[in-house]
This record gives structure tokens, C-alpha cells and sequence, in this order.
């Protein structure tokens, strides 16, 4: 048992020493120093915390909601200032995120900015390349080591895939869970 500790120990030290090491296609893509990494990752932190805190208020809102809803008689104004409030706090996300990234994109060089834009209109043929795949005239790109969806969150009736950890956005358009 001891083994397997001096093992894991410095495996686990050497994933920290970069927390960049998740990125290290688009670090080497852009060719990011390590000051512009550094602070591209602060900004991202910074911006985090922040989005949590609103992230949570809006859920506690949604949840008034739905205790207003369920009474006999519900408060249309009491449910009205909630939904107004989330809607609020949904375009204050929404500016904020357009900030980062403008910050985020001031780091970069001119340079890297050019190879950001190629990746860009790469992005836009997304949906052309998964028609191309799906009529069988491209191939479908392997799974790779480490990609693979556990069986307990596959539903092979419906095909639907159960996420670990849900990142969109809480501001969503439609009806909330």
C-alpha cells in the first residue's frame, strides 16, 4: 500500500505544477508564455467566484418560485420581481463573460490573435464536419484514453448521455429542473 502512496504522490504534484496542462493544445496552438497563461487563468478564477455567487442566487430564485407557484394563491408580483431578478442577473453574466473575454484577448499578440480567428471560422464548419460524419463520408474521430462515458450514465433506451457536471449556464432559455 505504501507503494502505490509514493507513487501517486508525485504524479499528483506534477498535475498540479501546471494548471494550465488541461489547455496545452490551444497553449501550444497560440503559443502562450507563461505570463499570458498566468493571467489569462487569474481572469478566469477572478470571474468564477463571482459567477457562483450568482449562479447560486439565481437557483435560490428559481426555488421561491416554485414554492410560490405551488400555494393555493400565488403572489403574481412576488413571482414576477423573482423572474425580473433572474432575468437581470442572467444579463450581468451574460456582459461579464463578454468582458473576460475581451480581457482574456488583450493578453494576446497580434499574432495569436490571427491563429484565434482561423480557429474561429474552423468552428463555424463544426455542423458540416458532423453531417460528413454522420452520412459516413468522414470518419468519426476516435475515442481517446480517458474520454470514455461510464455505463451508468448512458441510457441505451433513449441514448441519452447523463452529464457528471452540468457547466451551462443556469440563465438558459426554457424551464428550469
Amino acid at each position: 500500500m505504501r507503494f502505490l502512496l509514493y507513487l501517486f504522490i508525485p504524479v499528483a504534484l506534477w498535475a498540479q505544477s501546471d494548471p494550465f496542462r488541461p489547455y496545452a493544445q490551444i497553449r501550444d496552438y497560440l503559443g502562450l508564455t507563461a505570463s499570458q497563461q498566468a493571467v489569462i487563468l487569474a481572469n478566469i478564477r477572478e470571474q468564477e467566484k463571482t459567477d457562483l455567487e450568482r449562479q447560486v442566487r439565481i437557483q435560490q430564485l428559481r426555488y421561491e418560485i416554485v414554492i410560490e407557484t405551488a400555494v393555493q394563491s400565488p403572489d403574481p408580483t412576488a413571482i414576477g420581481t423573482r423572474e425580473v431578478e433572474i432575468e437581470l442577473t442572467c444579463r450581468i453574466i451574460d456582459s461579464e463573460a463578454k468582458a473576460l473575454a475581451d480581457k482574456n484577448l488583450a493578453v494576446l499578440t497580434d499574432a495569436q490573435k490571427t491563429k484565434l480567428k482561423a480557429l474561429e471560422e474552423a468552428m463555424k464548419l463544426a455542423p458540416t464536419i458532423s453531417g460528413a460524419q454522420q452520412l459516413k463520408l468522414l470518419p468519426v474521430a476516435p475515442v481517446v484514453s480517458g474520454n470514455i462515458i461510464p455505463a451508468s450514465r448512458f441510457s441505451p433506451g433513449t441514448g441519452t448521455i447523463t452529464p457528471f457536471l452540468n457547466f451551462s449556464s443556469s440563465c438558459a432559455v426554457g424551464p428550469s429542473n
